[in-house]
């Protein structure tokens, strides 16, 4: 191993543990090669990366950025050795992939299912995270790839959208606007279940509703998972906005009911995002291509 890059991971967990000693637990060095090792990167960079006056130990402001230059490193430096087994062995090996919950939970197992059967010597590791978090992930190159469900690019990141989704207002069949054909306006006299307040999908929600002109909707109940609102929904709690893919089931079995309007209100995308100027190894590439064939077939 590269000497610099050994440094750079021990630095790194060391941020990550805010401790030398437990970092030196972590990596099965002594302490004083921790120590040494930070500090070796000290005097080469010129800066005070760690302030250890501090318990636990915290990053300068100039240690934040060079820590995640740091991490983009390394990550780059572990793709490179994936690539060079791959050419060696293969389709073979792990592939990391961040998603939001709408994605991991309602769209990908499908996939993974069939992805395996056709590539059984391919790993899959799939974190399910916020918007802006799988965004982060892939652009410190801590995953290989995301994909997001939004209405809109994220900025610095390379973007492919590779299927739209409908958005349904869905509500109990016992509901007053159950089967109904709606004017927008209507909805203001009702009661909405959405999302937590921070998360990606429910700030979508809301500027789309906005958009339409639903300024200062009720919201009769704030829950924080996809299968929450639908349950509570279903409970005749409210109305819900959710994507089409989730709710179809719902829909056709008549344990929810559609609203439709006399408007569509939009759609959101199913979007893949990698970093800009990206190289994916030949087992990225495959199981990206496939995973991108079975959302546009």
């Amino acid at each position: 191993m590269d000497v610099f890059t050994e440094h750079l991971r021990t630095f790194l967990k060391v941020c990550e543990l805010k401790s030398f000693t437990k970092a030196a637990h972590r990596l099965r060095k002594t302490q004083s090669t921790i120590s040494t090792q930070v500090a070796v990167l000290e005097q080469d960079t010129g800066l005070k990366l760690l302030d250890r006056s501090q318990r636990p130990v915290h990053l300068t402001e100039a240690g934040e950025i060079f820590s995640s230059l740091a991490r983009q490193i390394v990550n780059s430096t572990d793709q490179l050795g994936r690539s060079v087994r791959e050419l060696a062995e293969g389709v073979a090996g792990e592939v990391k992939i961040a998603t939001t919950t709408s994605i991991g939970a309602f769209i990908l197992p499908k996939i993974v299912g069939r992805l395996l059967q056709e590539m059984p010597r391919v790993r899959l590791d799939i974190t399910i995270k916020s918007l802006s978090s799988v965004c982060e992930s892939v652009k410190q190159a801590e995953t290989d790839f995301g994909i997001i469900l939004s209405q809109g690019n994220p900025p610095v990141l390379n973007a492919k959208s590779l299927k739209r989704e409908r958005l349904c207002f869905v509500v109990s069949p016992r509901h007053p606007l159950a089967r109904r054909t709606v004017r927008l306006e209507e909805l203001r006299s009702h009661s909405f279940v959405v999302g937590a307040r921070t998360g990606g999908y429910t700030e979508m929600i809301q500027r789309l509703l906005e958009r339409n002109g639903l300024f200062g909707f009720e919201v009769a109940l704030r829950v924080g998972s996809f299968e929450a609102i639908k349950e509570a929904v279903r409970s005749g709690l409210g109305i819900g906005v959710l994507p089409e893919f989730m709710v179809q089931r719902e829909i056709r079995s008549g344990v929810l009911a559609e609203i439709s309007t006399k408007k569509t209100i939009s759609s959101a995308n199913i979007t893949l995002i990698e970093r800009p100027n990206y190289t994916p190894t030949p087992t990225v590439e495959s199981v990206r291509g496939f995973i991108q064939k079975m959302l546009t077939s």
